[in-house]
């Protein structure tokens, strides 16, 4: 029910006397609504005018590059009331929040709806009088339409700017050719590599850099754009791939070397290229994880933290000498192999395991493939450079680690489905593993390349990993060196490059597809 009080926090009424109001509240209808209910239709009379106490609204209107618009989507968008975007059936042109009301303009003349207007919050309390009672209300109270003309036209400024919002859309897709490039997940390292690249190209494509990860709630933020460039955290399962389909999107770029997060079939069906980035600088990880392991080792960190309180003592700082030690490499590629040459100069044993084994490695009297069982049982360090699949996920759990040598070091550079943390945190506490060093987690999405220093750290199972002195948590920052980044932003825009030549799909020499 509506009050005086709730009335007077709408900007348009809240100049309007008690007396008044309390005659305008009488005219009031309430309901709640739920999500992806519509109030009214585009181009549908629109004969009520309607205010939002709670929920939130959004208006769509028809997209002219659909053959058909039945309603709005239900995708969410973090637009403003004056800002569009798209969904897969239509442009959002705005929203209606708390507090706001629509339909100001259509009362005196009940003109068809500039748009749809549709709930897209779980539900909605909606108050809404009827145009015909409103005009003549106004009409009737003097200080009622004087109040009332300031309101209106603030509104219809509101409306000009959405239009004019609309005009200048279509005209700059009309006038821009170029290829248009959306980058999900940027931060500012990814956006000054790939426009530093780009200057060396004789290339010229349009960027669009936005920091919000790629999902099916954020994908209409790609309408419009030939190609979408994505990293690890980004999601791009089926329902994603349909949406960018709907979109016009013809490539997924991925800027890293692995693609599990990408529905590879789906793409493939709806015509869509996939290209990664198979090597940018497998130095990079390589001297990474042998950095963390080192440190872990050593306890380097804490020893940085002792000494900057000024405790020099050296009690629970023992480590070991890696020369002697056996290492076990799990996956081959170029990260693991540049990992088996740093090992080899420490003067370590490297025993290796992996599908498809390196031709550069088979013949060397220093390194051996064996199965896992023997790697897990003889190493006194595993280090994890397998790709993640269904064979690989969880493959270091309960039954591995109970073949692994008590106190054995684990390292994580590669895809953090591959550990079953909670059995990795279960042998920490028995000491059956010694160190576990992981620069990426199953569950980083919600936490990785942004600073969470301010919030409370939710998941347990991170929180856990954190407070062990002999476990050390690095934010997927292996792969973060200038020729690394270099390497990705030139590698991803030749790809996009030889994409427009005309090698599509299969034909692509960097692209990913179902086997």
């Amino acid at each position: 029910m509506a009050t005086i009080e709730t009335i007077k926090q709408f900007e348009y009424f809240k100049n309007l006397s008690n007396e008044a109001l309390e005659i305008f509240i009488k005219n009031l209808s309430t309901n709640v609504l739920k999500k992806n209910e519509v109030l009214v239709r585009e181009k549908e009379p629109q004969n009520r005018i309607f205010l939002v106490e709670s929920g939130e609204l959004r208006r769509v209107k028809a997209n002219p590059n659909n053959s058909t618009t039945t309603s709005a989507s239900t995708s969410t968008s973090s637009s403003t009331s004056s800002s569009t975007s798209t969904t897969s059936e239509g442009i959002i042109v705005g929203h209606v929040k708390p507090f706001e009301c629509c339909g100001l303009l259509h009362a005196f003349n009940v003109d068809p709806a500039f748009a749809t207007i549709e709930v897209i919050s779980e539900q909605a309390t909606i108050f809404s009088i009827e145009a015909t009672k409103f005009v003549e209300l106004f009409n009737s109270n003097q200080t009622f339409s004087n109040a009332m003309f300031s309101s209106l036209a603030l509104e219809l400024r509101k409306q000009s700017k959405i239009v004019r919002t609309l005009q200048l859309q279509n005209s700059n897709q009309l006038q821009d050719s170029r290829l248009k490039i959306c980058f999900f997940d940027s931060r500012e390292w990814v956006v000054s590599s790939f426009q530093s690249e780009l200057q060396k190209l004789s290339f010229d494509f349009v960027f669009k850099f936005v920091p919000e990860k790629l999902s099916i709630e954020t994908a209409s933020i790609a309408n419009g754009f030939d190609v979408v460039c994505v990293f690890v955290n980004d999601f791009v399962g089926s329902e994603v791939v349909k949406a960018l389909s709907s979109y016009g999107v013809k490539l997924i770029a991925l800027r890293c070397a692995g693609f599990d997060n990408v529905d590879i079939e789906m793409a493939e069906t709806l015509g869509i290229t996939v290209v990664r980035v198979p090597a940018y600088s497998p130095y990079a990880v390589a001297e990474h994880a042998i950095a963390m392991l080192l440190a872990l080792n050593r306890r380097l960190h804490k020893a940085y933290a002792r000494t900057r309180e000024g405790n020099f003592s050296l009690d629970g700082l023992l480590g070991f000498d890696f020369y002697g030690k056996t290492v076990g490499v799990i996956g081959t590629g170029k990260i693991g192999q540049c990992l088996v040459n740093i090992c080899l100069g420490f003067g370590c044993r490297v025993i290796c395991y992996d599908i498809f084994q390196a031709p550069c490695l088979l013949n060397r009297e220093d390194v051996k493939y064996v199965d896992l069982d023997t790697l897990f049982r003889e190493s006194h360090l595993i280090s994890l450079h397998a790709p993640l699949t269904s064979s690989t996920h969880h493959m270091i759990n309960n039954e591995s680690i109970q073949k692994m040598r008590k106190g054995v070091f684990i390292v994580n550079t590669s895809r953090g489905g591959l550990v079953d943390t909670s059995a990795l945190i279960t042998a920490i506490e028995s000491g059956h593993i010694g160190a576990a060093a992981l620069d990426v987690y199953e569950g980083e999405k919600q936490y990785f390349f942004k600073d969470c220093s301010n919030e409370t750290i939710a998941d347990p199972i991170l929180k856990k990993l954190l407070s062990f002195s002999n476990v050390l948590v690095t934010g997927h920052q292996a792969f973060f060196t200038q020729e690394a980044l270099s390497n990705i932003a030139n590698t991803t825009l030749n790809n996009i490059i030889d994409w427009q030549k005309g090698n599509h799909g299969r034909n692509h020499k960097n692209g990913v597809f179902k086997q």
